[in-house]
């Protein structure tokens, strides 16, 4: 009998473009490899391929049905850490149909629509696989609408992108209304309102097997805690005594902190207090970077009778040196805030990012639905859990897993807003 390959689920879970540098690669062990080129070849077989590709170039296919509105668009010019732009149109619209016009305008655009509430939406701009261009909608009463479109990245030039952005979203919108009606608006209104409560959705007869997870151990995180911290104190310290650029250590300490500490919480299913647990990491491994360059420096000069206390002010009193000058003691204080900062800040993001992902991924879609269904519908706290013990899902470890996956969902809304 042939034994199944290990690697076989998780690479039923990544992109095609991860399965590709996979094979390409030679940092992976060889059943790794040979289940992604299966992976690859069923979607191939399958048709999967084609069809992100097709959704690849969507976008742009959408877009060109009004190149030539764009074109005769007049550029407008900003500069800014985040440069933006801001129109604003007067419409007559049926009452409570924001949400079905603004949904209707990104599906014309394929722009995708990450953020919707009764008077305000938030839809980004996909350009292949990744964002350029956030764009806000809000009603702000009496008909009037403002579009406001901000460059996704770094840029702070904006050549006119988020001028045409804000006005062609305006003007697809004029198009929606002008195009269905009164009548046909309020259909629209109607279809969208069916979506969003569900009202199509026929609950199962059951739902898939919770998963197996253990009880959360606090413990088992601490000890990850203490092991981060030991670990990357050794690294950071020793690395620095030969080479040191500034803000690029900092931030792979940080990925790779991040990265073990999500870890941890995967191993002990314990996901309360992060942040407390990366401040404390933190602050543990700048000191204990200092601790271990300390102890490198007294057995390289075998020097005997210096306390750690005494290496700290010697090295202030000594200054930091930057590009051959001495920066003193205010650049050690600007250095050692910077690494607090850095490594919390770059850090929590990421682990919050790998955190949101798992804990609403290890949850079934269909058992996802059928718990946002169950809210929708005004379900109390206690109701919902009455409604998934029925379904199998009794435990409370799994009940509180339904419970931090839609947080998840909704705290992803979050971040990418």
């Amino acid at each position: 009998m042939n034994k199944a390959n290990p690697f076989s689920s998780k690479m039923s879970q990544k992109s095609s473009d991860d399965l590709r540098q996979i094979i390409e690669s030679n940092a992976h062990v060889p059943e790794a490899i040979s289940a992604a080129k299966l992976e690859l070849q069923s979607r191939e077989s399958n048709g999967v391929l084609d069809r992100e590709e097709e959704e690849k170039t969507r976008p742009l296919e959408c877009e060109a049905r009004y190149q030539d509105f764009v074109r005769d668009l007049d550029s407008n010019v900003h500069f800014g850490w985040t440069p933006r732009h801001e129109e604003s149109i007067n419409l007559n619209v049926p009452e409570g149909s924001f949400g079905a016009i603004v949904e209707e305008v990104a599906n014309r655009l394929c722009w995708d629509l990450i953020q919707l509430d009764q008077n305000f939406a938030l839809v980004k701009r996909r350009l292949d696989d990744s964002w350029t261009e956030d764009i806000m909608v809000e009603s702000k009463g009496n008909g009037l609408w403002k579009i406001k479109s901000s460059t996704i990245g770094s840029q702070m030039l904006d050549m006119g992108r988020n001028s045409k952005r804000a006005k062609l979203f305006a003007h697809v919108i004029e198009e929606v209304i002008q195009e269905k009606g009164e009548e046909g608006l309020k259909q629209l209104t109607e279809q969208h309102n069916r979506r969003v409560n569900m009202d199509d959705y026929v609950v199962p007869d059951s739902l898939p097997n919770p998963p197996e997870y253990s009880h959360p151990n606090a413990m088992l995180l601490f000890g990850y805690s203490i092991m981060t911290i030991l670990l990357f104190s050794a690294i950071f310290g020793l690395i620095t005594q030969f080479l040191y650029i500034i803000m690029l250590f900092e931030s792979l300490v940080a990925l790779g902190v991040a990265y073990v500490l999500y870890d941890g919480m995967k191993r002990s299913n314990y996901f309360d207090h992060n942040q407390a647990t990366m401040i404390l990491v933190t602050i543990g491994i700048v000191i204990g970077s200092q601790y271990v360059q300390y102890l490198w420096i007294l057995n390289k000069y075998n020097i005997l009778d210096a306390s750690f206390f005494d290496f700290i002010i010697a090295r202030i009193d000594h200054g930091f040196h930057f590009r051959k000058i001495n920066t003193g003691w205010v650049g050690w204080l600007v250095v050692y805030a910077l690494q607090l900062l850095i490594i919390y800040f770059f850090g929590y993001f990421y682990l919050i990012k790998l955190i949101l992902k798992y804990v609403s991924e290890r949850v079934p879609v269909e058992v996802k639905e059928f718990a946002h269904y169950q809210v929708i519908k005004g379900k109390s706290e206690v109701g919902l859990e009455k409604e998934l013990a029925k379904m199998g899902w009794s435990d409370p470890v799994h009940i509180q897993m339904v419970k931090d996956a839609i947080g998840a969902e909704y705290d992803a809304v979050e971040i990418n807003t």
